[in-house]
């Protein structure tokens, strides 16, 4: 059992001569009870450890997945950026690149062999006093608008006539598609076969029905019209981008409508037109670039006659780059192309933004 003894502190042996002689308690514990008390504690350790070692145990799981996943995660980041270097490098030497230099060339003297000389923006001031800058500017435009128009009709059109479930149609898509993969300059000469005065087709056409022949590529006044439609021949890839989108409706959204008693007019226009609208306007914008830069035909056919009315904007910038040798103005031509092309796609996109419907 336990007890107690009072011993001062200055000495053992029973004197009291000492100052601050204060009795000291000492208390002692009765040896089993001090080893079942040590035992305790022991096994309260051991509970810990196994605890700790057991949380261990348990996170070690969670750790090695979340090492893996970041691992795996780094991988992935590492492979997506060498990935990406092969289109990084073309988009710097094959797009930035180029459209840095044209910018600086637009600001030179320079006919591509001899040492250019510092011009500034007088190549600028230069075309908007040219007369021949706005008449190539006016022909673009006219075939642009030409083109763009109806050939958004036409290809809207024949993308709903694709979209039909009749017998054959993959032969009239493809028939349709064929002028898409024909040559430039093969289709320009084709036209210009078709369009000759004495012995082609079209006027042959015409004579059936009691018209006069006509003199597409010789008169000013049907010069364009006839080059513009040689650009509606190729009406193909918009048609098939057209039908992709017409693919992409619901075909629930159409039952909707016919239980509502709509009609096919206003299945087109409630329906199908706006659910187009993203496809119409990529379509659009792509039309305006292509129709823009019109040059083979009217290099093939006309050389820019008859008196300049198929004279269009980048037949005059090739001519003045490679005829006449005037590198920085011709330069002043493509950076004007450029962001006018840049403004007139902004200006769609503008228009659709609050028109958009998307599925």
């Amino acid at each position: 059992m336990a007890g107690t003894v009072l011993c001062p502190t200055g000495s053992t042996n029973g004197s009291h001569d000492r100052p601050n002689d204060t009795p000291t308690v000492i208390q002692w514990i009765q040896p089993g009870r001090d080893r079942r008390a040590r035992g305790h504690t022991r096994h309260a350790g051991l509970e810990r450890q196994m605890r700790d070692k057991n949380l261990v145990g348990s996170l070690a799981p969670a750790r090695a997945r979340w090492w893996q996943a970041r691992s795996l995660q780094a991988t992935e980041e590492r492979d997506f950026l060498l990935l990406l270097i092969p289109e990084l490098l073309g988009l710097l030497l094959l797009f930035i690149g180029p459209l840095v230099a044209v910018v600086g060339i637009s600001l030179l003297t320079w006919d591509g062999l001899t040492k250019a000389t510092w011009h500034g923006l007088g190549n600028y001031q230069a075309l908007f006093h040219d007369s021949l800058f706005w008449q190539s500017l006016y022909n673009t435009a006219y075939y642009t608008v030409l083109t763009v128009g109806v050939g958004t009709v036409v290809a809207f059109g024949v993308a709903l006539l694709w979209n039909q479930p009749i017998r054959g149609i993959t032969l009239y898509r493809t028939l349709y598609y064929v002028p898409v993969i024909v040559p430039a300059v093969a289709g320009s000469v084709v036209w210009g076969i078709l369009l000759n005065p004495s012995f082609g087709l079209i006027n042959v056409i015409l004579n059936w029905f009691g018209l006069p022949s006509l003199q597409w590529l010789q008169n000013p006044s049907t010069a364009k019209p006839a080059i513009a439609l040689l650009g509606l021949w190729t009406i193909g890839n918009a048609a098939v981008i057209y039908l992709a989108g017409l693919k992409s409706i619901p075909s629930t959204l159409y039952e909707a409508a016919r239980i509502d008693g709509a009609g096919p007019v206003g299945l087109l226009f409630r329906i199908t037109v706006p659910m187009m609208t993203p496809t119409l306007m990529f379509n659009i914008i792509m039309s305006i670039v292509a129709s823009s830069q019109v040059f083979t035909p009217a290099y093939v056919l006309t050389g820019g006659g008859p008196i300049n009315s198929t004279l269009f904007y980048v037949l005059y910038l090739y001519q003045n780059a490679f005829q006449n040798f005037l590198m920085g103005y011709a330069s002043a031509q493509a950076v004007i192309l450029l962001l006018i092309t840049f403004a007139l796609s902004l200006i769609i996109v503008r228009f659709f933004q609050d028109r958009m419907f998307y599925d």
